[in-house]
């Protein structure tokens, strides 16, 4: 099997149906995982997923399992999950699950007023990401975004040296190196 014939057989198993409160059809980051949407990880796997429509085309993407239209409906879908589990001052969870280890961690951790990373900042670019490839922006809250962007803006940013900063290490993309 080519490289290129592995790639586009395996896309179907990261494209996930709706369940319980993800009510949207959305992107894992591998075959592996079952009900848990994390932020960076959806949003790269929906580059390339998107970047294989470019490589391949529809036809043959089709073919391999993956619609356009299914393509379109995990990317918009991955967004609107996270932004469906938005608090009212603008958070929004790194991570959000339907079952599992963490299935309501970050809920609970945020309602006792524990300090939490949000939702990476890929997500602006996930939108413009998404809204490119499915040809609009009609479906996206966008006071959602600017609630999500303000809360980085008041918790995650120091005035002092100008830059953003983690409220912790809890999956940052560290938690993955097996040396850690």
């Amino acid at each position: 099997m080519k490289i290129e014939e592995y790639i586009i057989t395996h896309f179907t198993g990261i494209l996930k149906s709706p369940v319980k409160n993800l009510k949207y059809p959305f992107i894992v980051p591998g075959t592996g995982y079952l009900t848990e949407l994390w932020s960076w990880d959806a949003y790269w796997e929906a580059l390339s997923l998107k970047r294989a429509f470019e490589i391949f085309g529809e036809e043959q993407m089709t073919r391999a399992g993956v619609s356009y239209k299914t393509a379109c409906a995990h990317m918009r879908g991955s967004v609107l999950n996270f932004l469906d589990a938005q608090e009212t001052d603008g958070f929004i969870p790194i991570m959000v699950s339907a079952g599992g280890l963490f299935e309501g961690f970050f809920k609970e951790e945020y309602d006792k007023g524990t300090p939490l990373n949000q939702c990476l900042p890929f997500l602006c670019q996930f939108v413009l990401l998404a809204g490119g490839f499915v040809g609009g922006f009609d479906w996206v809250d966008i006071e959602k975004l600017v609630k999500y962007m303000r809360y980085f803006e008041e918790k995650q940013y120091d005035k002092n040296s100008g830059l953003f900063f983690w409220q912790d290490d809890i999956m940052i993309g560290i938690d993955n190196n097996p040396t850690v």
